[in-house]
């Protein structure tokens, strides 16, 4: 089964979207809000996310701490999408998704960056 009827128009657009990251985590690169102009919101069944980091990036995060989000309006915080497959070599991340929203990938830095590069965490 198609995850979006046929004749669907989707669009994908950068957003600022929700400053509560999750703990320990920091955004990489945009958020992406992705809608049709249908107004679908749930997907007929899974559709896969694809999403590419930076090259200058690479270095400075954990891989394997690469998870895609997708930001709750109604709790007003990130929650994990699924679970997000990691290519460091392709620098690539992929996840399956059941329905449309806005979607951030956070990871962590790496701990051989100089303290000026954590973000601050006030609690």
């Amino acid at each position: 089964e198609d995850s979006l009827d046929s004749d669907t128009q989707l669009t994908i657009q950068t957003i600022a979207a929700g400053d509560a990251q999750p703990d320990e985590l920091v955004q990489i690169g945009n958020a992406y809000q992705v809608v049709v102009l249908s107004g679908q919101y749930q997907l007929n069944g899974e559709a896969p996310v694809n999403l590419g980091y930076p090259s200058s990036l690479a270095e400075k995060i954990i891989p394997s701490s690469l998870q895609l989000y997708r930001w709750d309006a109604d709790a007003s915080e990130w929650t994990p999408a699924g679970s997000t497959l990691v290519d460091a070599e392709l620098r690539m991340t992929s996840t399956s998704v059941d329905q449309l929203g806005i979607f951030a990938l956070f990871g962590q830095l790496s701990s051989e960056l100089p303290d000026l590069w954590r973000p601050l965490v006030r609690r």
